[in-house]
């Protein structure tokens, strides 16, 4: 809930923002996947799967967020006059859409009444789909996926030095969901010492051993 709530306001700044100066519109993020133009189609995205509901999740309020999100991309549309377009590319076919249904279950959300879920959705897309695509193609920018197609590493995972360096995206992608593997884990400049001094009373006493037998 509070959430959408950020978002909304989010929403809401930007349009004002960005009717008001427009030549804000054209400024770009130092990374090529991230834009607002992404940004405002994820949470129009993300509305309109909380319309189609999920088993047990009640959230009326993302009607708002909702309202104000796809007002902005209407009058950002208008105010560059670039009017709605149907895009060739189908951002989530029905197998996309499969994969999404799949991995929303996965996490234990099921969609309510399943059997329609994908018409309902498509037609709330209708609603705003052409007007992102619209603003897309005039700032030659990409739209996101609903669902990627294959595992994408984030910007902030990579650098120019990755080919040499001891982190990996991988390495990167464990530490920050904690994963608890045991096995997997750095052992502590503590636990080495330990193990050292360990070993080392073992050779001594070994030794002394040996040198009481040759007595």
């Amino acid at each position: 809930m509070q959430f959408l709530r950020e978002w909304e306001r989010w929403c809401s700044e930007l349009l004002e923002s960005h009717l008001s100066y427009p030549v804000l519109t054209y400024y770009r993020s130092q990374h090529e996947r991230q834009s607002w133009l992404a940004a405002l189609t994820t949470i129009l995205d993300t509305c309109t799967l909380l319309f189609i509901g999920f088993e047990d999740i009640s959230m009326p309020s993302v009607r708002f967020t909702f309202a104000i999100a796809r007002h902005a991309a209407v009058d950002l549309a208008q105010i560059y006059g670039t009017p709605p377009v149907d895009s060739k590319l189908n951002r989530l076919s029905p197998a996309d859409f499969a994969r999404m249904r799949d991995a929303l279950s996965e996490v234990g959300l099921q969609l309510r009444h399943e059997e329609d879920a994908e018409k309902r959705l498509y037609e709330i897309r209708r609603t705003y789909e052409p007007f992102v695509n619209a603003l897309a193609n005039h700032l030659l920018l990409n739209l996101p996926p609903w669902i990627p197609a294959t595992k994408t590493v984030d910007d902030w995972q990579t650098s120019a030095w990755d080919h040499f360096a001891e982190w990996s995206p991988e390495k990167l992608d464990e530490i920050t969901h904690i994963i608890t593997d045991h096995r997997k884990k750095i052992p502590l400049r503590h636990e080495h010492e330990h193990e050292h001094n360990q070993q080392h009373h073992e050779e001594q006493q070994a030794l002394d051993g040996s040198g009481r037998e040759a007595s």
